[in-house]
């Protein structure tokens, strides 16, 4: 299905052209102990007028003197997509990115560029579904938000949707999408040439789940990765976009049959090849954080990256910088009687207790929820909630953490 942006900007888009928790606790760790001397800024509230704000997303240009920060919250009685942006150090004013207050905006996502060109991507209804909305920032303009529907998503409940720019500057937004037992992943591609999108279903007629879905690159070929379920059992799963024949092609990656798909782990890029997997289980009444490698001797096998005494860890998201793993959770343990940021970083899978340290001055509300992360050269930023369902102030904090 093609989906066409009518706005002036249409030239610019031809890329290559100037282009239930409580109290857990957000945590940093690393992959192998190692001693630091990081520099870590203080904790910012980002939002000003928004409040309620949940479903943080971040992303920074490469030299990290560009950030950009989205969420959800409740803006004059509407919950709305909210963004902020920092210019070498300094932010300006929060501001509404959709266009239809009460389309129940909620989910976003967001990839910013090599030229500082901003993609969002976020959830909403129109006319009775639930769709994709994208918009772009391309040389200072903002392109009007479009919806992006597949043709043969009948019933429109999209969810789950993710957005990622690819080496040339297009953007890339994938997303699940069905009902009952009967989820779809679709993808939707910009063609340059034409200043469209073309949205893809990767998945046969699915009689099945298909599930969280997330683009990785090989080189500059697009990959989306998703878990399948079958007979109560899920499988990851991945689709290559093949250029010239302008078709996917379905395969199952390598080096990943230990990762307990069951466990639905997040992905994230380990250099240019490789993928690694990361995810939380219980370990004897205590909920572990877990890394998986892609790699033909582990093949994505788990190995404990948290050993705090009863730590309780929820959500977790990991990320790749400067040849440092990284993992973002969230989490509490006998340490922490309000909850606060931990951070630490490594270049390996742990060969013994990895430290976990705090970064937080604990002068928020606390109940930390949501973390995100996005990585540059040399440092990682950072972006949480503080969760109002579960007594927090509702703001957006964010950190930025330069490694020494």
């Amino acid at each position: 299905m093609r989906i066409y942006l009518f706005s002036q900007l249409t030239k610019r888009l031809i890329w290559g052209q100037n282009l239930p928790l409580r109290g857990w606790v957000v945590g940093l760790s690393l992959m192998a102990a190692a001693s630091f001397g990081d520099r870590v800024t203080p904790a910012e509230v980002l939002n000003q007028q928004s409040r309620e704000n949940r479903h943080v997303a971040i992303s920074v240009t490469p030299g990290g003197d560009r950030v950009f920060v989205v969420w959800d919250g409740i803006v004059a009685g509407q919950r709305r997509i909210v963004g902020r942006e920092s210019v070498q150090g300094e932010w300006l004013n929060e501001f509404v990115l959709d266009a239809e207050p009460a389309a129940a905006n909620h989910s976003p996502d967001v990839a910013v560029d090599h030229m500082g060109n901003v993609h969002v991507v976020w959830l909403g209804r129109q006319s009775e579904r639930d769709v994709v909305f994208y918009t772009a920032r391309i040389s200072e303009a903002w392109v009007p938000p479009i919806p992006l529907v597949a043709a043969d998503d009948l019933r429109g409940s999209a969810d789950a949707v993710t957005i990622a720019v690819a080496p040339d500057g297009r953007p890339w937004i994938a997303w699940q999408s069905g009902t009952a037992n009967r989820v779809n992943i679709y993808c939707a591609e910009l063609c340059a040439d034409r200043g469209e999108f073309v949205v893809h279903r990767l998945t046969p007629e699915a009689i099945n789940y298909n599930l969280m879905p997330s683009i990785q690159f090989e080189h500059d070929t697009p990959v989306v990765y998703w878990y399948a379920a079958e007979n109560a059992t899920f499988s990851l799963i991945a689709a290559r976009f093949l250029r010239e024949q302008k078709t996917w092609e379905l395969f199952v990656p390598k080096n990943l049959d230990q990762l307990p798909a069951n466990r639905l782990p997040g992905l994230f890029a380990k250099g240019q090849e490789a993928l690694a997997g990361i995810w939380y289980d219980q370990v004897q009444e205590t909920e572990r954080i877990f890394l998986g490698l892609q790699d033909p001797l582990t093949r994505g096998a788990g190995t404990i990256i948290d050993h705090r005494p009863r730590a309780l860890n929820h959500p977790v998201v990991g990320t790749f910088s400067s040849g440092n793993l990284i993992a973002v959770w969230c989490s509490m343990d006998d340490q922490t009687s309000r909850p606060q940021v931990f951070y630490t970083r490594g270049v390996q899978l742990p060969t013994d207790h990895p430290d976990v340290l705090q970064v937080s001055d604990g002068r928020t509300s606390g109940f930390y929820n949501a973390p995100a992360v996005a990585p540059f050269d040399g440092g990682v930023v950072v972006t949480y909630t503080s969760d109002a369902a579960q007594g927090g102030d509702g703001s957006v904090l964010f950190q930025k953490i330069l490694f020494e």
